[in-house]
């Protein structure tokens, strides 16, 4: 759980964005309504099955536009909530709440979503997976580690990303996932897909042309 001042230094400036894009100017839909302050109050009901995450940064999205709104919570991040279960309650001024309320469901719902397949994940692999984390190797690493006999180069015609499989010396089988030139192409035939004009690619240090990490080749060849 995020604490208030974390909330502050990180997540306030987030939120603002998400407002101000959400609300231009004005909210049109709430002030045809309301001219001025009431009362009121909003629950919070789980529309699906899961994994709560994100509770916090939904209370911070209507307390950023009005401080005096209250949120009392009936369930905190980490539990597993179940359709129709009443989450959290929201008290004060309409005008906060109406105006806040889809930001906050947009933070709330993406947290959740990504708690909920994880922990789908967590349970489907349990007991087959040893540990999971991101690195960065250094490119000249991976490319030694590709070029290996006992490294398996598979591309998954699903996540469209290739990956190696390959065991150390301590019997350790590692899976690690990469990007090389037909996944950048991959990436660059969706992005024109849904009409996407503009795309980067980004890292730390200069990208090499390495004979199965050429990069610029497939950008070059699809411009």
């Amino acid at each position: 759980m995020i604490d208030e001042i974390t909330m502050k230094i990180r997540a306030d400036e987030l939120i603002r964005m998400a407002l101000a894009e959400d609300v231009t100017s004005e909210d049109v839909s709430t002030n045809s309504v309301l001219r001025g302050a009431a009362l009121g109050e909003a629950e919070l009901i789980c529309k699906q099955k899961g994994v709560i995450a994100g509770l916090p940064v939904f209370a911070r999205a209507f307390q950023l536009l009005d401080a005096g709104v209250k949120i009392v919570f009936y369930a905190k991040d980490g539990d597993r909530a179940e359709k129709g279960q009443k989450l959290a309650t929201v008290r004060g001024d309409m005008r906060a709440i109406l105006t806040g309320e889809r930001t906050a469901l947009n933070f709330l719902q993406r947290m959740s979503g990504i708690a909920t397949y994880t922990a789908q994940m967590a349970e489907l692999l349990a007991g087959r997976v040893v540990k999971s984390e991101y690195v960065r190797p250094a490119l000249e690493t991976l490319s030694k580690r590709l070029a290996q006999s006992n490294t398996t180069v598979t591309y998954s015609a699903t996540a469209r990303n290739p990956y190696a499989i390959y065991t150390d010396e301590a019997g350790l089988r590692y899976k690690v996932w990469y990007e090389d030139a037909r996944s950048i192409t991959d990436k660059i035939v969706l992005a024109r897909m849904f009409g996407i004009n503009g795309l980067s690619i980004w890292r730390l240090g200069n990208i090499p042309t390495y004979s199965n990490y050429d990069i610029w080749s497939a950008v070059v060849a699809r411009r």
